[in-house]
């Protein structure tokens, strides 16, 4: 039986992280991987989407420019090539990972790895000893309790960047972040969407300001049509289109539309990997797992979104506050957590020294790619009501920036403090919001005072010109 040092199950993003600083100390790595290295998120989720979305706002901007003397009325989008550049990105990165993969000597072992005992694993006729273990198989989409959801087409998330054409109506069931991302793509592209949310708000994880912007933007910008309050009961298809039964405030309708697209929320992909037989603790959520990514059996390590939410938050997971804040899905939480795996696991690795490094997502920023985009980093409000955080906060509009009188964005900015002035969060709504929030991730993380943010040096016509006004109004 071949034998490794380290086995990882799922060449994703938390799984290569992990690989590639393991494999770099000269120790012998496996990657199990049953579909193709860089996993979800190169293949079907963060890479292909971004991209599209991307393709998407600049087709829009451009249409909107008359005003600069750009002439927008011949202005058409060529959705063929803009789906051959997205799959030559994807193949890109793809490749780039897989040439790190063989230049660090890491073995790529295809298949769906299982659990013989808590060192062996199995894939397909093959078997392998490791002497320590990382699971970091991802997520999987999650089937709304919809009747008929297992008998009618509909779409994924993933199926709807790999579309050979957009349908002109769409349903998207779910106002979270993915179902809000899709839902500006899709309409910036022509498509008539619906959204049927459960909640009284789009976007529940974030704050009301959040929500109430977007009901705005995309009934007026993007003549999207919102079913706030709205179940979906059943869907159906026949030859013609597929049919979704909708109740909202107890009126139930049924209509019609070319398609469906679920986007209710992910769970954890472990069903295939046969834990008991290794003995580790898990729940139908994910693998249970300590700040240091351990789980019950200490050489097996577990990182990314097959971990149990019950056990990601880590709380208090902000050092820089002490209260607990979530920390949701994304690329850079799936590295992080990978190299902290890689570090515990094999101590010779750390830049800590040797010492046990725990997960620690202060400063780490949630981003939803909608048009226009949204950063969210450490405590939202509506998290401070819900742990009796006194807390001061501060919005400012988009149109008071220096920068507004050339592009003329739509948007805010909100800074949330303690009665002591310590910063606790920060949300923007703005066109790169992710680099926007920046600084104040920086500030979060490192426990900076206010007053830092308030004297940051900003160059003109730039809407981080904001951030320094918005703090020194909580000074």
């Amino acid at each position: 039986m071949e034998e490794f040092d380290f086995a990882v199950i799922g060449g994703g993003t938390a799984g290569s992280a992990a690989a590639l600083q393991v494999a770099s100390a000269g120790y012998s790595v496996a990657v199990i991987e049953a579909t193709a290295i860089g996993g979800d998120a190169v293949w079907f989720s963060d890479l292909p989407s971004e991209a599209v979305f991307y393709a998407s706002r600049a087709f829009v901007k451009a249409k909107s420019q008359v005003a600069m003397g750009l002439n927008s009325a011949t202005l058409s989008l060529n959705y063929p090539v803009m789906q051959k550049w997205k799959n030559g990105l994807r193949r890109t990165i793809a490749s780039a990972v897989s040439n790190d993969y063989k230049h660090a000597g890491i073995e790529i072992i295809k298949g769906f790895g299982t659990f013989i005992d808590s060192h062996v694993l199995k894939i397909g006729s093959r078997q392998i000893f490791a002497k320590k273990i990382l699971i970091a198989t991802g997520s999987e989409i999650s089937l709304p309790d919809i009747q008929g959801v297992d008998k009618t087409p509909f779409l994924t998330p993933s199926d709807v960047l790999n579309l050979p054409k957009l349908p002109k109506s769409v349903l998207i069931v779910g106002g979270g972040a993915t179902g809000t991302e899709l839902a500006g793509y899709m309409a910036s592209l022509g498509s008539k969407v619906t959204i049927a949310e459960l909640g009284p708000n789009l976007l529940p994880r974030e704050d009301d300001e959040v929500g109430t912007f977007f009901k705005n933007y995309f009934t007026r910008r993007l003549n999207i049509r919102l079913l706030l309050g709205t179940r979906v009961e059943a869907i159906a298809n026949d030859k013609i289109s597929s049919k979704a039964m909708l109740l909202t405030g107890g009126n139930e309708t049924t209509e019609r539309f070319e398609a469906i697209v679920l986007a209710t929320g992910r769970s954890s992909n472990i069903s295939v990997l046969n834990l008991k037989a290794a003995g580790i603790h898990f729940d139908d959520n994910g693998i249970a797992v300590t700040p240091t990514l351990q789980t019950n059996r200490k050489h097996i390590f577990a990182a990314g979104d097959c971990i149990s939410p019950e056990n990601d938050g880590f709380a208090p997971q902000n050092s820089a506050t002490g209260y607990c804040v979530r920390s949701d899905s994304s690329p850079q939480k799936a590295v992080l957590q990978g190299q902290i795996a890689a570090s515990n696991a094999f101590p010779k690795t750390s830049p800590n020294g040797r010492k046990k490094t725990s997960a620690n997502y202060t400063g780490l920023p949630r981003i939803t790619r909608t048009p226009p985009m949204i950063a969210t980093v450490g405590m939202t409000e509506n998290e401070a009501i819900r742990q009796d955080v006194p807390i001061k906060k501060a919005v400012i509009l988009l149109n008071q920036s220096s920068a507004f009188a050339i592009d003329g964005a739509e948007g805010f900015i909100k800074i949330i403090t303690d009665r002591g002035k310590k910063l606790l969060g920060a949300c923007i709504v703005a066109p790169h919001a992710d680099q926007l929030m920046t600084p104040i991730s920086l500030a979060l993380q490192n426990d900076l005072p206010l007053a830092s943010l308030a004297s940051l040096q900003t160059s003109f016509l730039n809407y981080s010109d904001l951030i320094p006004n918005i703090t020194s109004k909580l000074l």
